[in-house]
């Protein structure tokens, strides 16, 4: 609360009382403001005073309906005084009745167009009603009666900033700050509005005048430090947090903030320890309850995480931020449908947010709404052309949808945003390829391995594009270098030694295979590989442990078992061949899947256990099905027509 014009003794004493309780900046940020203008004797006689002392001290008590009623007997003895209906609107500001606080504030002006105060309480209340423009025009008015009053610059400021003009809030905070030097509140929304526009050290500048008025010295080192830390300050930020906490130990945020730092900087344990100990000063701090859920999140223990963030949106249901974060937790977990409900409530106390929708849609997306995600990400660009995230997220749910070209606008839209995001380039090269534009897909992923020159992601995706370039050296070369980024990574040893396979170097493919599955004993297609490389060296009885223990690490792998069907089947040494093991690995491949292949390799097993017309009979559906595509292999139709008239024959078919 502060006060408005006057000198009298009275008023000098009553601000001095709410100065004492503590009142002025918590009643200013509802905000309110008693008029203490000297009256005159008469209204002393008539008891008008009477009325007045009574609201202000039911008001300065935190008792604001026992106030509006004291101001509304105030009115009714001087409808006419401007004074009295000042009060009584910021009575009704204490109980959040704005729009009627804006009307006791208009019969204020009526009465007296003069009253500065007036004027800066009904832009108050135009503010926290969402008229901003209003607000705006009432500082305005304000700041012209009362030039030296830095409340109303504070006030225009905030309203211009939520309008977005930050340029002329700038200006407003700097001049409030000019006003009120000692006041530490000048000097930190001055800080925060300097920050918010990346000017670090200016923030940093004002948050240094914040700490010299030696006033709320832990709120400022509070703020300070987490400008500190998001520079990547860290020991200065954690410094910063210990001299709020010396200053006041029981400064709740600062446990906050330092737990948010280190769990940002990996000090897990200690973010705990500082989040518990902010915990044990006020047992419901939602904020505290949100960092223990997301440090639990990083330490992968989910269940913990979602406890801790269900407790953060109890205590604060009307947060956005708490519904958020559990969404995220719920998203790691894979419970996508659970983070989309999440999201919608956070969308529903923050609708305005396009980030918001940007999540939503990426959960809906992986829920299968591709939609309903799509629809969500025009949302978040409706709210916000300029947010590459919305573009990036939409063109890569465009490209799952088949629409290459749309995702390369979405991608070239966002690109431009945001020209340093190496996944845009990754996309968009994606997309390309899916056009059948290898050499504008292979530009773009040089592009994003410039951009992350650590990681191997783009690397390999220019490697696969150059094999179906069918550039062999440019692929090995970017293997290599993705093995050398990624040394523990087996996907890219059996992407090499794919390559070296091809190129009819069946030893080093054996050296990359074997290395895959040394790093990685349970991938099956590296095995699956090995046993092709086995084969190629003339290996069939490893070739035949690589089939089985490709299958043994990944059951539904169907192409080993295909392979090590058809090899037990047709192999040339009998001591290798096994029909009957073949025979339940092709019927086991055909259920997976009904193709000319999986057909060709049962009516091999069969005509390997003496079903030599059972075994012809399979052979001719799977002439059928390779005569049924559209361009048949010749060579493929051939040797199926040389296996049908052995089988025919009488005679299993074995391979030289």
């Amino acid at each position: 609360m502060t006060l408005a014009r006057g000198a009298g003794r009275g008023c000098l004493e009553r601000f001095a009382m709410l100065k004492r309780l503590g009142l002025l900046l918590a009643l200013f940020a509802l905000p309110a403001v008693i008029s203490c203008r000297p009256l005159p004797p008469r209204a002393k006689a008539e008891g008008f005073s009477y009325w007045q002392q009574t609201g202000v001290r039911a008001l300065s008590s935190g008792r604001a309906e026992e106030a509006r009623q004291a101001f509304l007997k105030a009115v009714e003895e001087r409808p006419g005084s401007a004074d009295a209906h000042n009060n009584l609107g910021a009575a009704l500001m204490g109980l959040s009745r704005y729009p009627e606080a804006v009307a006791a504030f208009d019969q204020a002006l009526k009465f007296d167009p003069a009253h500065g105060m007036a004027w800066h309480n009904r832009a108050n209340a135009k503010s926290q009603a969402g008229d901003l423009s209003g607000a705006v025009a009432d500082y305005g008015r304000a700041i012209a009666l009362m030039p030296g009053y830095a409340p109303s610059y504070r006030g225009r400021a905030a309203a211009l900033s939520r309008l977005g003009n930050k340029k002329d809030a700038l200006a407003d905070y700097s001049k409030a700050a000019e006003l009120a030097p000692d006041d530490p509140r000048a000097w930190t929304l001055l800080a925060s509005l300097r920050n918010a526009q990346g000017d670090t050290e200016g923030a940093l500048a004002a948050y240094a005048r914040a700490i010299e008025t030696g006033k709320a010295p832990a709120e400022s080192y509070t703020a300070r430090a987490e400008v500190l830390a998001g520079k990547g300050d860290y020991s200065g930020a954690l410094a910063d947090y210990a001299r709020a906490l010396e200053a006041d130990p029981r400064f709740v945020p600062a446990y906050v903030g330092k737990g948010d730092l280190l769990r940002k900087a990996g000090g897990l344990p200690d973010a705990l320890a500082s989040y518990t100990a902010a915990l044990g000063l006020d047992p419901e701090n939602a904020e505290a309850y949100k960092g223990l859920g997301l440090t639990w999140m990083e330490k992968k223990d989910l269940d913990q995480a979602l406890k801790n963030l269900g407790r953060a949106a109890e205590l604060a249901p009307n947060a956005p931020d708490m519904w958020e974060a559990r969404a995220s937790v719920l998203f790691r977990a894979g419970r996508f449908r659970e983070s989309v409900a999440d999201w919608s409530a956070a969308i529903r106390l923050d609708p305005r947010r396009d980030t918001l929708y940007v999540n939503r849609g990426l959960a809906l997306a992986r829920s299968g709404d591709g939609e309903a995600a799509l629809a969500d990400f025009e949302k978040a660009l409706a709210l916000n052309p300029e947010s590459a995230e919305a573009y990036l997220n939409r063109g890569i749910q465009r490209l799952a949808a088949g629409e290459a070209d749309g995702a390369v606008e979405d991608l070239d839209r966002a690109l431009t945003l945001s020209p340093k995001d190496a996944t845009g380039y990754v996309v968009r090269g994606d997309a390309y390829m899916k056009k059948g534009d290898i050499g504008n897909a292979i530009v773009d992923y040089t592009r994003a391995s410039e951009v992350a020159n650590k990681d191997a992601r783009p690397v390999i995706r220019r490697a696969d594009a150059k094999v179906k370039r069918g550039d062999v050296s440019g692929a090995l070369d970017d293997y290599t270098t993705a093995i050398r980024l990624e040394p523990g990574e087996a996907r890219w040893y059996e992407k090499r030694g794919r390559v070296w396979l091809s190129a009819k170097d069946p030893v080093r493919a054996a050296q990359d295979f074997s290395r895959a599955v040394k790093i990685a004993p349970r991938f099956g297609r590296g095995h699956l590989m090995l046993g092709m490389a086995n084969l190629a060296l003339d290996q069939s009885a490893r070739a035949v442990q690589d089939f089985s223990r490709a299958l043994s690490a990944e059951p539904g792998l169907n192409d080993a078992r295909i392979r090590l069907a058809w090899l037990l089947a047709t192999h040339p040494n009998a001591e290798i061949r096994d029909g009957g093991q073949a025979l339940a690995l092709a019927r086991q491949a055909l259920d997976a899947e009904d193709t000319d292949q999986t057909r060709a390799v049962l009516a091999a097993a069969l005509a390997e256990n003496g079903d030599y017309p059972q075994a012809a009979e399979e052979q001719e559906k799977a002439i059928a099905l390779l005569t049924a595509r559209e361009n048949p292999h010749a060579e493929t139709l051939a040797a199926y027509q040389q296996r049908l008239r052995a089988f025919q024959a009488g005679q299993p078919w074995h391979e030289e």
